[in-house]
């Protein structure tokens, strides 16, 4: 997963010898699973990763794609270890008892925002909630526009009335 990049004349080589050994891993995985032909079909180890991993892979691979197109090498400890050292160290703070800008300072636009405001701090100090933004009109004009935590659990950024968040499935019902 962490492997260096790759320069383009050795990269289609390496990916066959992935290839072959994602498939010897998978043959394994199902059999010691025990699935059927139907439920092969639709297993998918990736659905078990935090959206937050999905996403790093991706970057990795678009990173390692982009390297080897320059033919350049790419050693990816050096590159993550800060952040990875800030993480282990404890550098993360979450939640309003650690944080006191928990709330992003923008105006408050009306009584139900404050009352949002409250509510979220109360989430918060009782680690129901990691970040939210909430954004809400009423004839034409904006009543709410609130936002507080953070990015995500190991991404210590607050969260802003700008912010994006991946969703993901989160509209795919059961």
């Amino acid at each position: 997963f962490f492997r260096n990049s790759t320069p383009a004349s050795e990269a289609i080589e390496n990916l066959r010898n992935f290839s072959d050994e994602r498939v010897k891993r998978m043959k394994a995985i199902q059999e010691k699973m025990q699935l059927n032909d139907k439920e092969v079909k639709r297993f998918n180890p990736i659905d078990a990763f935090p959206g937050d991993i999905v996403i790093f892979s991706r970057v990795l691979n678009l990173l390692r794609g982009l390297s080897a197109t320059m033919d350049v090498r790419i050693v990816y400890f050096d590159i993550m270890r800060p952040f990875a050292e800030a993480v282990l160290g404890g550098i993360i703070n979450k939640g309003p008892a650690l944080n006191a800008e928990w709330i992003c300072d923008t105006p408050v636009l009306s009584d139900v925002e404050a009352k949002l405001r409250k509510l979220l701090i109360d989430l918060g100090n009782a680690e129901k909630i990691l970040g939210i933004q909430v954004c809400a009109y009423k004839d034409g004009e904006v009543i709410i526009d609130t936002a507080a935590g953070v990015l995500g659990k190991y991404d210590p950024r607050p969260v802003q009335p700008d912010s994006l968040f991946p969703v993901f499935s989160v509209t795919k019902g059961n």
